[in-house]
């Protein structure tokens, strides 16, 4: 037992870029290079993957997680799967993944838009506005999706590759597009 946790410690150590300053909680296994930092909470359920061999992007990129302030908080689900080259920055509030997804690579996951859209303010972090964003369980999102500040994703959503996602979808639905729409209510066991 000691053997296998000094392993997967090594195996942590190796696989995390230099630079990171969190200790997440909860042990992922780091198929990609990933950078966890900030000042808020980072942490991970039971058998969750970051970063998937032999897809796009694996070697020349790394899985970047960022709680950026005290009150910021990541949490992935147990089972989940995240490809190769994902940006998940919780800037306040949380960002949380639920149980069992599968996520394609370039993900992208922000609850801020980290500078105010009236350029007065720009850098005023008083004027910066985050909302939580939720993503169900057994979600699927495509490569390229980017998921903005606010969202909530039911269960069961597939999510479109290249898609934007700036509104809530419900579960067992169908999303694709720019900004990305609702365009089928799947049933259970449909592909």
């Amino acid at each position: 037992m000691k053997n296998k946790v000094l392993r997967r410690l090594k195996n942590r150590f190796l696989m995390t870029v230099k630079g990171s300053d969190i200790v997440p909680e909860g042990t992922p296994r780091l198929k990609q290079k990933a950078l966890f930092t900030g000042k808020g909470k980072i942490k991970f359920g039971e058998n969750v993957q970051i970063g998937f061999y032999p897809s796009p992007m694996f070697h020349n990129t790394y899985a970047h997680f960022e709680a950026r302030n005290p009150s910021s908080e990541i949490y992935i689900g147990d089972g989940t799967i995240i490809s190769n080259n994902c940006y998940i920055v919780s800037n306040g509030d949380k960002i949380h993944i639920g149980k069992n997804c599968r996520i394609g690579l370039n993900f992208q996951c922000l609850n801020s838009d980290f500078h105010s859209t009236n350029a007065e303010f720009r850098d005023d972090p008083e004027h910066v506005f985050n909302k939580p964003v939720i993503i169900g369980d057994n979600a699927f999102i495509g490569n390229n999706t980017i998921i903005l500040k606010g969202v909530k994703i039911g269960d069961n959503v597939v999510i479109g590759a290249g898609s934007v996602v700036v509104r809530d979808i419900p579960s067992d639905s169908l999303a694709v597009g720019n900004p990305a729409k609702v365009i089928k209510k799947l049933e259970g066991g449909e592909s």
